[in-house]
C-alpha cells in the first residue's frame, strides 16, 4: 500500500502545473468586512515574510494601546488558514471584536514568502531549510517585528500544528523570548510524533530514512513540484470531480476524518491548499516520527558531522523552555497528525509549564480547532478567557 500511495504521488507531482489563487489573505479580511494591513520583513537571513494585521472592522481602527496577537499557520498553509472565505467564529475575527491587535504571520516559502535578498526562488539554496530555521529564525524575527511596530514589549501567541512546533524550537534555543510572550495557545501541537497516524508520514518515512549524497537534490526537486498538487485540489471545486475522491483527499489534508469541518469554506481551503514548502520541512517532521526524538534535522552521519560534530542530531533541550505563564495545549484523540499519545507526553515532560485543553469529541480531527463548526463553543471562549485572565494577571503589581 505504501508503494502505491509513493508512485500515485510522484505521478501527480509530475503531471500537474501549480495553480495559486488570486486572493490574498487580505481580500478575505476585507471580504469579512474587516480592515487590514500588508507589512513585509526581511530576515536577518534575507527571506522576505508577508505578515497580515487586522486592524478592525471597516470603517474602524484597532487600539494603538490592543494587546497584540501573532498567528502562525501550520506545515503546507498560509495565513489564510484564519480567515477563509466562508469560515464561520474564525478566532482571528473574534479577537478583533474583543479588542486584539491580531497580526497572521508566514514563514518562509510559502504563499506570501518567496522572496529574498540574493537567492532565486528556482535556486536549490532557497529552499534549504526545515522548520528549525522557520522557529530560530523568521518566529523571532517576526515577533521583533511587531513589537517594534505595536511599541509593545510583549504578545499573545496562537500557533497550529507546525505553528507550535516552531515556538517549541525557538523557546529551547532562545529562551530569552519568554519575555516576549504572553499566553501561549497551540492548536494540534507537535513536538514528538512517534505515534502519528498520518498516511504520507508513515508512507515516505522509509524513504527518508536513506541518506544519500543526493539528499540536496531530492529536496530541491521536491520542494519545486510538490506545489503542483494544489491543482489537484483545486479539482474538488468542479461539480464534475469525484466526490469520493475529494472526500479522501479533504481527510488526508485534514489530518484525519472529520464530522465537523464547516463544508462552506472547502472551495476556498482547495484554491489556498496545500501552500508550498520546503520539502525538508515534512522530511523533519518524517525524522521525528522515525527516531522518537524531538530534535534538530538528521542530515546524516557525515552531514551531522558537519553541523553538529556528532552523528546524531542533538534533541532540543526542553528543559530550557520556561514561558512566563503556561503553554495550552489543546488536542484530541482523531487527529491523525498530532495524536493524544505524543501530545500527552510532550505535556508530561512540560509538567506544570502546560495545561491541556483536550477535545473529547469523535472524529475532531487537525484542522477542527480551527475550521469546525463549534469553535465558538469548544475553542475561542477559552482561549479568550485565557487571554483576558493573562491581562489582568499582568496589571496586577503583584504579578
Amino acid at each position: 500500500m505504501n508503494n502505491v500511495f509513493i508512485t500515485n504521488f510522484i505521478i501527480l507531482i509530475v503531471r500537474l502545473q501549480h495553480v495559486t489563487s488570486t486572493l490574498t489573505t487580505a481580500d478575505r479580511i476585507k471580504a469579512a468586512g474587516y480592515g487590514s494591513e500588508t507589512h513585509t520583513l526581511v530576515t536577518q537571513d534575507g527571506y522576505g515574510l508577508t505578515i497580515f494585521r487586522i486592524i478592525g472592522r471597516i470603517n474602524q481602527t484597532t487600539s494603538s494601546s490592543a494587546p497584540v496577537v501573532l498567528m502562525m499557520h501550520g506545515l503546507m498553509s498560509s495565513s489564510d488558514c484564519w480567515v477563509m472565505n466562508g469560515l464561520k467564529d474564525a478566532l482571528a475575527y473574534d479577537m478583533v471584536d474583543n479588542g486584539y491587535d491580531v497580526w497572521l504571520a508566514n514563514s518562509r516559502g510559502n504563499t506570501y514568502s518567496k522572496q529574498h535578498l540574493q537567492l532565486a526562488i528556482n535556486s536549490p539554496e532557497f529552499w534549504n531549510f526545515s522548520w528549525h530555521e522557520i522557529g530560530v529564525i523568521d518566529l523571532p524575527n517576526t515577533i521583533d517585528y511587531i513589537l517594534q511596530k505595536t511599541q509593545q514589549s510583549d504578545i499573545h501567541y496562537v500557533g497550529h500544528s507546525q505553528g507550535t512546533t516552531v515556538m517549541f524550537v525557538l523557546l529551547s534555543m532562545q529562551p530569552e523570548y519568554k519575555e516576549k510572550l504572553k499566553s501561549l495557545h497551540m492548536f494540534a501541537p507537535i513536538a514528538y510524533l512517534k505515534h502519528t497516524r498520518s498516511p504520507p508520514v508513515l508512507s515516505f518515512a522509509p524513504l527518508v530514512n536513506m541518506h544519500t549524497p543526493l539528499d540536496s537534490l531530492v529536496s530541491y526537486i521536491s520542494s519545486r513540484y510538490l506545489p503542483m498538487t494544489s491543482r489537484f485540489f483545486r479539482t474538488c471545486n468542479n461539480p464534475k470531480s469525484s466526490r469520493q475522491l475529494c472526500g479522501f483527499l479533504t481527510a488526508l489534508l485534514n489530518g484525519g476524518m472529520s464530522d465537523y469541518l464547516q463544508q462552506s469554506i472547502l472551495p476556498d481551503v482547495y484554491r489556498t491548499h496545500p501552500a508550498s514548502i520546503s520539502a525538508r520541512q515534512s522530511f523533519h517532521f518524517i525524522q521525528l516520527f522515525i527516531s522518537g526524538h524531538f530534535r534538530q534535522y538528521d542530515h546524516g552521519i557525515d552531514g551531522n558531522l558537519q553541523h553538529y560534530n556528532r552523528t546524531t542530531p542533538p534533541d532540543y533541550e526542553v528543559n530550557k523552555i520556561m514561558p512566563r505563564f503556561p503553554f495550552h495545549f489543546y488536542y484530541s484523540d482523531f487527529d491523525d497528525f498530532a495524536t493524544k499519545p505524543d501530545v500527552e507526553k510532550f505535556l508530561g515532560v512540560l509538567g506544570n509549564r502546560s495545561i491541556k485543553h483536550f477535545i473529547n469529541l469523535k472524529n475532531f480531527a487537525h484542522f477542527d480547532f480551527m475550521w469546525g463548526y463549534n469553535i465558538k463553543r469548544l475553542i475561542n471562549p477559552v482561549v479568550l478567557k485565557i487571554m483576558q485572565d493573562t491581562e489582568d494577571k499582568l496589571k496586577d503589581d503583584s504579578w
